[in-house]
């Protein structure tokens, strides 16, 4: 067992102290934050760096921060330039660079009934990357698919200061994104940089060869039409035939059961965050597939709540996964408007029900013209009142009329927005809210 000094004394040690000294014994632990000097973990005291670099002087480094979110590569460049510690010595070095990344890009997985993604704007550009499932060399082709997408990303870099961004869109040549001024007041394209206008990307500490996977989206089969029709969303495009059950696929599972086992390029996290969406999760056959491969992750649920299932109960119970309802209404006629079905009754009682063995989480997506009123305000805190959610999600329609730096809200639909999130605040529920830029929020909430 090799000797080290763990570098980073945060949650991520503690929660993984076990298997960490499993591994590595620690001489000591330090950490830049004055706060925690002198503290012990695991009855290891707390120095700081330049006590356990006078103490050790010889000693190697173990950097015991998350990688995922790029504080791990923080810490080893500071080591490096700031302190002069050898790469060698720091015995989980890999490389990483400072600039435009994604957190999805790096860390994340869509697994569609077709292909697999990084992030959902597959669904706009024709070009994003995308990996397809097959027999042989499916990690390779993740590993080659974000790759790509980390070079494509970097075209941030190269315009920033330069060039208006918001003014431009880009076109792939010769494998390469390229400023093609024709489509400079183009809208919708195929050839646009999909990573320009997206509220992920963001100039920090990335892994450059290693994608640690912490987050997965499953979806089910390509008959995973939903049972609802809500007016903001593509799914409620395609025809539901009553009693049909989509499926999650095996090559969803044998690819995740391939990156748990791997250890090379594409790893798979200690602790991963699973969402389940697209369609109506409750009426997936084979769920329990997913949780038996993957029996440590922690499941978002995706549902709709219009009918009961109890796989989603027991991952509730046991602690173990959450749902998240967008009620979008507080009226059984909204509701009706705005889900395409009339069973508004139904949905409560089974949020009520789910909410008795675990966490339950509403949203609720401003519609101007539809649920803009006191009606469906009061009618949705009522509900919030009663079933006490862990969080409320207060949203503005992402899919359709979506400006990423403009709400097109009139003063009623503003009024109607302040007085939910007052709402929200007076019964002490936590809540956030989703595609509002700050300085709209600052004015008016």
């Amino acid at each position: 067992m090799k000797n080290a000094i763990f570098y980073g004394a945060g949650n991520w040690l503690r929660d993984n102290w076990d298997d960490i000294c499993g591994k590595y014994n620690p001489l000591c632990i330090c950490d830049k934050a004055p706060s925690k000097i002198g503290q012990k973990i695991n009855n290891v005291e707390i120095l700081s760096l330049e006590n356990a670099m006078r103490l050790y002087p010889n000693a190697n480094y173990l950097v015991t921060l998350k990688g995922g979110k790029g504080y791990k590569f923080e810490a080893m460049d500071s080591l490096i330039k700031d302190h002069g510690i050898s790469k060698d010595r720091i015995l989980n070095y890999e490389d990483y660079y400072y600039g435009y990344g994604c957190p999805l890009m790096q860390s994340a997985l869509i697994f569609q009934h077709d292909r697999i993604q990084n992030c959902c704007e597959n669904m706009i550009f024709s070009n994003v990357p995308h990996a397809d499932y097959s027999d042989n060399n499916c990690i390779e082709d993740i590993y080659s698919m974000k790759k790509m997408a980390q070079e494509q990303i970097s075209i941030l870099d190269e315009i920033e200061g330069k060039l208006d961004k918001d003014a431009l869109l880009f076109e792939m040549k010769d494998g390469r994104w390229a400023y093609n001024p024709e489509l400079k007041d183009t809208k919708t394209t195929n050839s646009g940089l999909h990573c320009l206008h997206c509220e992920s990307a963001e100039k920090w500490w990335w892994s450059k060869e290693k994608f640690t996977i912490d987050y997965l989206q499953v979806t089910a089969n390509s008959d995973s039409f939903c049972n609802f029709k809500c007016c903001y969303c593509c799914e409620g495009m395609q025809e539901y035939i009553p009693g049909n059950r989509a499926s999650v696929s095996d090559k969803i599972v044998k690819v995740i059961s391939e990156i748990k086992n791997s250890n090379d390029k594409i790893v798979m996290a200690d602790k991963v965050v699973l969402d389940v969406a697209s369609g109506e999760p409750a009426l997936y056959k084979g769920l329990e597939k997913v949780t038996s491969v993957l029996p440590d992750a922690y499941f978002h649920i995706l549902t709709n709540a219009s009918v009961y299932s109890e796989t989603i109960q027991k991952l509730i119970t046991d602690g173990k996964g959450e749902i998240l309802v967008s009620l979008d209404a507080g009226t059984k006629n909204t509701f009706k408007e705005v889900k395409g079905v009339d069973i508004f009754e139904t949905v409560y009682k089974n949020l009520e029900k789910y909410r008795g063995f675990g966490k339950v989480t509403l949203k609720y997506i401003m519609l101007p013209g539809l649920n803009d009123n006191e009606n469906d305000i009061d009618g949705f805190l009522d509900i919030c009142k009663k079933i006490n959610p862990e969080k409320v999600y207060i949203a503005r329609d992402c899919i359709y009329d979506y400006d990423l730096y403009n709400v097109n809200y009139e003063e009623k639909t503003i009024k109607m927005l302040k007085m939910l999130v007052d709402g929200v605040k007076s019964i002490g529920i936590k809540h956030e809210l989703l595609y509002y830029p700050e300085s709209f929020i600052e004015e008016h909430l």
